[in-house]
């Protein structure tokens, strides 16, 4: 998500270079502190970018794709510039226990579900609705305790 991290990063280097950031998070409130962030910081330096936030995108939760999709499809209708060009999944996995099949995921493991099936999900919903003029960047990391 884009509320902290890689996606906060690349969100506050995209809106820095004078770009639109669409800010997602599985949390509204922690996307709401994350957008504000980056907005302040973008009146602070005169950034020309711009940020919009969606929060509630649980990648986990395939039920949340269509309703991001709608609310692209509205923001477009409103205003043809704010067309998404590039799409960045940002998936931060920890090893965790066996956890049970969710039915939130078609019966994956919720883990694989959420950082895999459901980055590919989104990517392909994305690319059929962008007729192939977008990018994806794939960006991967490892944290070890």
């Amino acid at each position: 998500g884009a509320n902290s991290g890689i996606g906060l990063a690349v969100s506050t280097g995209v809106v820095q270079r004078g770009g639109t950031a669409i800010m997602t998070c599985r949390s509204v409130r922690k996307c709401q502190k994350a957008t504000e962030h980056v907005k302040n910081l973008a009146r602070e330096h005169g950034w020309e970018g711009k940020v919009i936030m969606y929060g509630n995108l649980d990648l986990g939760d395939w039920s949340t794709i269509p309703r991001f999709l709608d609310f692209l499809t509205a923001m477009v209708e409103g205003d043809s510039a704010t067309e998404p060009t590039a799409l960045l999944n940002n998936a931060g996995f920890g090893l965790a226990d066996s956890t049970p099949p969710s039915s939130k995921a078609g019966g994956a493991e919720p883990h694989f579900a959420a950082m895999h099936l459901g980055h590919f999900a989104l990517a392909e919903a994305m690319i059929a609705r962008a007729e192939a003029r977008g990018r994806s960047l794939r960006v991967g990391s490892f944290l070890v305790n």
